[in-house]
């Protein structure tokens, strides 16, 4: 496990990041280690307040979901039904040989998009498991 993953803690016990750990979301956030947990891993609620602080005005860019490739679809969806999601939609991409199952916690404000190229039974190495973010605007001429 990673050093800047969030984990969960026993009863009792306190997880303080150093000072030098920043992980994705602080990064992509512009957040310190100052709104990083302290105890236990955020909830969905902490994630969705940080969400609003960078989603602008009315206009401006929102941030829809996240791409990631899996080689079992079936057991990544019970991996984020254990964490509180639930599959809000599934698309079978005939043309393109692809699944495409659509994760949201309850509150439904963003969601993580699993790929599944039919076929692949080798892991993903390196970047080759990242998709994409998705962002929505109002208008993509005057936008870009």
């Amino acid at each position: 496990m990673r050093s800047t993953s969030p984990r969960r803690t026993a009863p009792g016990q306190t997880l303080t990041p150093s000072p030098s750990t920043t992980s994705p979301m602080t990064v992509a956030s512009g957040c310190t280690n100052t709104c990083a947990p302290k105890t236990g891993t955020l909830s969905w609620n902490a994630w969705i307040d940080i969400g609003r602080q960078y989603t602008g005005t009315e206009g401006d860019m929102e941030f829809v979901h996240v791409a990631t490739r899996t080689k079992d679809l079936d057991k990544a969806i019970a991996f984020y039904e254990a964490l509180g999601m639930s599959c809000s939609r599934k698309s079978e991409l005939t043309k393109n040989k692809a699944t495409l199952a659509f994760m949201e916690p309850p509150e439904g404000n963003f969601a993580i998009e699993l790929v599944y190229n039919w076929g692949k039974d080798t892991p993903y190495d390196g970047g080759e498991r990242f998709g994409h973010f998705a962002f929505d605007v109002e208008d993509i001429d005057t936008t870009y």
